[in-house]
């Protein structure tokens, strides 16, 4: 979970994080106030592209073709791919995996899965909770102790009502398994559409329609040089859905329980030159986790760090 809601009280697994991250600082050198979110570059094959240090995504896009082109897309099925970008962020050159998961929504039908404790608030879903059919799977949404953040709809009920944030949008999925975006603040009408069958919000929002929110771009308002994993989930103009996770790369496995990685500027750049006209954050913290199966079932899987209690989920459609 990215951006608190309210304080509460350090988990062993968050102060383990905090010590890791603590050992990160010292490895890449402790960040400078104010020149955190200045530069981004990538690497994708035997490409190195210059992302800028703009939180607006114009100047990403002029890049993006070369970066898409150099991509090496690994195919896991009809419809899904995987892709891994390497990324240097900020004045220090912060080392930062990308990990992209390219997905033709004609192919799949997604759902929501909420799994939670006894007491019906706290979290216990992760991909070990993914059923052998499921060939992505991802957690949806942030979330605090007493559950998914805002709009949930389940199997067509309401369960909880839609919020309202500056930048919180919602997503849907109709009774075909197509998902769906809200357009920012469109959550009260959509919530009586009858084809409904699975809803909820999420943020940052990064952009609608290849516009960023100008919050994003207040330093005054927003904390853009916070660096932490980030899940995106972003929609290309062609339809075709993205899923990128980025993590600290430095330290191999043990980054992944590190709590450093882009800044919400540079997640955005990042997803305008991937392509993206759509894009929202699902997780912004280590809880962040994804997994991937190809035909075989053989799978690729990046654990979180916690439980938590939504998880979005696409399985294949029947082949006709």
């Amino acid at each position: 979970m990215a951006h608190a809601l309210r304080p509460r009280r350090a988990h062993p697994a968050h102060r383990a994080s905090a010590a890791l991250g603590l050992l990160a600082l010292l490895y890449t050198g402790a960040p400078r106030a104010g020149a955190q979110a200045v530069r981004l570059t990538a690497r994708a094959g035997a490409t190195t592209v210059d992302l800028g240090a703009s939180t607006a995504p114009s100047r990403a896009t002029i890049a993006r073709v070369a970066l898409i082109r150099e991509i090496r897309w690994q195919p896991m099925r009809a419809g899904l791919s995987l892709g891994e970008i390497e990324l240097r962020a900020g004045v220090y050159g912060t080392a930062v995996q990308a990990i992209v998961v390219r997905v033709d929504p004609s192919r799949f039908s997604f759902a929501l899965q909420q799994r939670t404790a006894t007491n019906g608030m706290t979290g216990t879903w992760s991909l070990d909770s993914v059923a052998p059919s499921a060939a992505l799977a991802m957690n949806a949404g942030q979330f605090k102790e007493t559950g998914p953040w805002g709009w949930l709809v389940l199997d067509g009920y309401e369960h909880r009502n839609p919020l309202a944030a500056p930048l919180a949008v919602g997503l849907r999925i109709d009774t075909s398994g197509r998902l769906r975006w809200v357009r920012p603040g469109g959550e009260p009408a959509a919530r009586h559409d009858p084809t409904t069958a699975f809803a909820f919000q999420s943020f940052p929002l990064l952009m609608y329609d290849g516009r960023v929110p100008a919050i994003v771009r207040d330093r005054d308002l927003m904390d853009v040089g916070h660096r932490d994993a980030r899940l995106i989930l972003a929609e290309r103009a062609d339809g075709i859905l993205l899923f990128i996770l980025t993590r600290y790369a430095a330290l191999g496995t043990l980054g992944e329980r590190v709590p450093i990685g882009l800044t919400t500027p540079e997640s955005i750049v990042l997803a305008a030159a991937l392509g993206a006209r759509h894009a929202v954050m699902l997780d912004g913290g280590v809880s962040a986790q994804l997994l991937v199966r190809d035909s075989t079932g053989a799978e690729r899987r990046w654990a979180g760090l916690r439980r938590v209690p939504l998880a979005l989920v696409a399985t294949p459609r029947p082949v006709h």
